[in-house]
């Protein structure tokens, strides 16, 4: 079990109280992004290359489609895979390549040695849901965020980190 937090806490909770209360946010945004999203994939993959997935989103059960969260899964899937063939890489953003549908949304966790990826609303929206989300669980250092952040020219980074949420320990 991945486990994040002095206490040792199971890192899928943390990441969906995290994450939660940060989408929460994205749809009180006047100039909110997200349209017509109901559900995506956030997939933690580990050193070993095992992953845990999670279904993000303010899902209705009535909404889910098995069909749609398995090319969501893909997608996200292979952003984490690509990024972790790219060792010296901290984002997927660095490798993207739209033509091939290589897109940005996945993170590097340095110091936990996993990545994040999401595959939800959009590469700009995605990477930085993960990365405001490392941010605020504290497993990410402020150094890398702006690192991402500048790799992209991602614009959401510092407005979802300047979100204050609940502690997700």
């Amino acid at each position: 079990m991945l486990a994040v937090g002095g206490g040792g806490y199971p890192l899928m909770n943390v990441l969906y109280r995290t994450y939660s209360q940060l989408i929460d946010a994205l749809f009180s945004w006047s100039d909110n992004p997200v349209t017509d999203k109901t559900f995506g994939c956030l997939i933690v993959l580990t050193p070993q290359g095992t992953f845990v997935q999670d279904r993000v989103g303010p899902l209705r059960p009535e909404e889910f489609r098995p069909d749609k969260y398995d090319q969501l899964e893909i997608l996200s899937l292979e952003k984490a895979k690509r990024l972790r063939r790219h060792p010296k890489h901290f984002s997927s953003f660095q490798s993207r390549n739209p033509e091939k549908n290589q897109l940005g949304g996945a993170v590097r966790i340095e110091n936990n040695n996993f990545i994040l990826s999401l595959t939800y609303v959009n590469e700009e929206l995605d990477e930085a849901i993960v990365t405001a989300t490392a941010w605020h669980m504290g497993i990410m250092s402020m150094d890398e965020t702006r690192r991402i952040a500048e790799a992209s020219g991602n614009q959401f980074i510092s407005r979802l980190m300047e979100i204050e949420i609940e502690s997700p320990f």
